[in-house]
């Protein structure tokens, strides 16, 4: 996905973190001061094997976000440097049964436990995170071009039709009813850049398309990136009638995703930036809902019935719960030891927030529950995990009690440079359907 790596290593810089879960977070960009300073100290200390200053600055860090699976790895490292084997193990355990994978038996910071009863125990854990399937999804279509790397789905419930978007090659295809696949813009049409979330909006007549210029794309050229734009569709010619651009302070823009209320309004992230916007109907420019710093890098978007409650993925930190009156955010609190960093694609289901899971090892299709209020989660249950046709599941959309969504996005398949692998390495696009009652 277009944001930073979570599970870096323990000598990796971490990503400033907000408020541990459940904290409300001010809507004015944030200084992280203190966490920069604790980052740095970190670093430095671990450079300089000073051990037991990495361990209680990597602890610091860890009290701050104790749903980041990355720092409690990073915990974990220090405590074996330190001499401290058991409790090394105890954190490693605690993430294994959060079904989250590292490879530690190829981490040198682990050396002195390799080989002990304990630390084989805790290996076998996280090798088994790669080999269970958990299997629920049935195939609901695919399409012959290999080389599309599809991100966004929408679904058009007036004649069943599906548009899928492609990061590659700059366009939306078209899926009937009946299964047939059609170009619904062409390449580069209308100055799509790599196309990436899709909504549509049956009432108006619309299908809404994140838009950014990225490495990814055929035809990029370096002095477009970081431009970023929502474009409207008319949903029967495909004829765009507004481009809105996302604009503000930052290195650049991505439009990631997107959901739509039952009014008309956009909600967009900006996954780059950090900030969300909203698009009111006929307005000429996107307004502001919150600015860069208050989420670290928000994903997937989904509007409570109330219409004044949304929750947002930031990938880096869990689920945040926004009011679209106050401007409010809470970081949803979770049971201990559940793992919500990573998630990309999100949907409301009833009480349950439906999502795809690409920033961890393995990768899966959660269901948390909502507790009453939806203020925090009191539950997480794994749909999907390991499916055979996985290649990093993205975007998808809900159809009744049906989540559809992309099982094989290939983003695995660009180099460093965003140059796309040979087509003989790459996968028909695959759209899984699971069904949630």
């Amino acid at each position: 996905m277009l944001a930073t790596a979570l599970l870096a290593g323990c000598g990796a810089t971490p990503a400033p973190t907000p408020p541990a879960s459940g904290a409300v977070l001010a809507t004015a960009p944030r200084a992280p001061l203190d966490v920069g300073a604790l980052e740095r100290e970190a670093t430095t200390a671990y450079e300089h094997k000073d051990f037991a200053c990495f361990l209680a600055r990597s602890e610091a860090l860890l009290a701050a976000a104790p749903g980041e699976p990355r720092r409690l790895y990073n915990v974990a490292c220090g405590q074996a440097l330190s001499g401290q084997g058991d409790r090394a193990l105890r954190s490693l355990r605690a993430l294994a049964e959060g079904g989250v994978h590292f490879d530690i038996a190829a981490d040198s910071d682990f050396a002195a436990l390799t080989g002990s009863p304990g630390f084989e125990a805790v290996r076998l854990l996280f090798a088994a995170l790669k080999t269970t399937v958990v299997e629920r999804s049935v195939v609901a279509f695919q399409l012959a071009e290999r080389d599309l790397i599809p991100e966004g789905l929408a679904h058009d419930p007036t004649d069943g039709a599906f548009f899928v978007s492609s990061v590659h090659k700059r366009k939306i295809v078209r899926v009937d009813a009946s299964g047939a696949a059609r170009d619904f813009t062409s390449p580069g049409q209308h100055g799509l850049g790599a196309v990436l979330a899709l909504g549509v909006d049956a009432p108006r007549h619309a299908l809404f398309a994140c838009s950014a210029m990225i490495p990814h794309m055929e035809g990029f050229r370096p002095e477009d990136e970081g431009k970023s734009s929502l474009f409207q569709l008319d949903l029967a010619t495909g004829k765009v009638t507004r481009e809105l651009a996302l604009q503000g302070p930052g290195k650049g823009h991505v439009c990631n995703d997107l959901a739509i209320d039952a009014a008309g309004v956009v909600f967009v992230s900006d996954s780059i930036s950090g900030a969300v916007y909203t698009a009111d109907p006929g307005a000429n420019a996107l307004t502001v809902l919150l600015p860069p710093g208050v989420l670290a890098s928000p994903q997937g978007i989904a509007v409570a019935p109330d219409g004044r409650t949304l929750y947002i993925a930031d990938y880096a930190h869990g689920v945040a719960r926004v009011d679209r009156v106050t401007h409010s955010v809470t970081m949803l609190a979770s049971p201990p030891g559940v793992f919500l960093t990573g998630l990309d694609a999100l949907v409301l289901h009833g009480d349950d927030l439906v999502a795809t899971q690409n920033g961890i090892t393995p990768h899966r299709l959660i269901r948390a529950h909502l507790g009453p209020g939806g203020d925090r989660i009191t539950a997480v249950e794994t749909l999907e995990q390991n499916h055979p046709r996985y290649r990093e599941p993205t975007l998808g959309t809900l159809v009744g009690a049906h989540f559809f969504y992309v099982a094989n996005s290939q983003w695995g398949s660009f180099d460093k440079a965003g140059v796309l692998a040979p087509l003989d390495q790459l996968q028909a696009p695959v759209i899984l359907d699971v069904r949630l009652d």
